[in-house]
């Protein structure tokens, strides 16, 4: 059982690591093979933008809570520091939102992304389980073509009907 293991994790290990790029490329190029390249190419496209989304807004609501901080250090009257404190807070609640929504962004991101590299995956068994077959064809031609071609003697009766 150790040994198979240990085998399982090289075979990993050798495994070719593809960029989600190549992978979209690829989908993008046989996408009139199946509705669900389409599907799987639109899903990956929405599901970054709104992780791109999420990261911007990330970006400018950390922003917010550290003006806010410096706002409430500022702050010289106890009328002016509570309403820099409440402005802190929605700021915090704001990042802790946007994190949420994050998260749940970057989960569907990655269900997205395992969608397209199965397909990818897919279309590569496919396409080798193709050109075995085409080449077993290929080679059954090949003799064919070599071969004597039998003719069939037909009775003079029937080739004048």
């Amino acid at each position: 059982m150790a040994l198979k293991k240990t085998v399982k994790k090289r075979r990993r290990a050798k495994r070719k690591v593809i960029s989600m790029e190549t992978i979209a490329e690829a989908l993008q190029a046989e996408v009139s093979l199946s509705p669900s390249n389409k599907r799987a190419l639109s899903r990956l496209n929405a599901a970054d933008k709104a992780v791109a989304r999420q990261e911007k807004l990330m970006d400018s609501s950390g922003e917010r809570v550290t003006k806010a901080r410096a706002a409430v250090a500022k702050a010289r009257t106890p009328a002016s520091k509570e309403k820099a404190k409440q402005r802190l807070s929605a700021a915090q609640a704001k990042v802790k939102e946007v994190k949420a929504a994050r998260t749940a962004a970057m989960a569907d991101q990655r269900k997205a992304q395992r969608l397209a590299k199965g397909l990818y995956m897919a279309m590569q068994r496919s396409r080798a389980k193709m050109v075995k077959e085409y080449e077993k064809v290929a080679a059954s031609l090949e003799k064919a073509v070599d071969k004597k071609t039998r003719r069939r003697r037909r009775s003079k009766t029937k080739a004048v009907a």
